[in-house]
């Protein structure tokens, strides 16, 4: 089981909860995860935009709202 480090943020398992980093230095550059039964967190930093960050994490809800 892998665990990932939200930094003191409150974080529910789920399978939705992801981080991206860069393979150069491995600091985390966005990260997703679910804090309520229908509210989610996203963080992000560059080299991504607020566009591409909203983006991303529309697709990870996307199916759940879309039905």
């Amino acid at each position: 089981c892998y665990v990932l480090s939200y930094k003191n943020r409150k974080i529910i398992k789920s399978s939705k909860n992801y981080q991206l980093s860069t393979a150069i230095d491995g600091e985390v550059n966005y990260q997703f995860g679910k804090s309520g039964k229908e509210t989610f967190i996203f963080d992000f930093r560059y080299p991504f935009s607020p566009v591409q960050a909203f983006a991303a994490a529309i697709t990870s809800v996307y199916k759940k709202f879309s039905e």
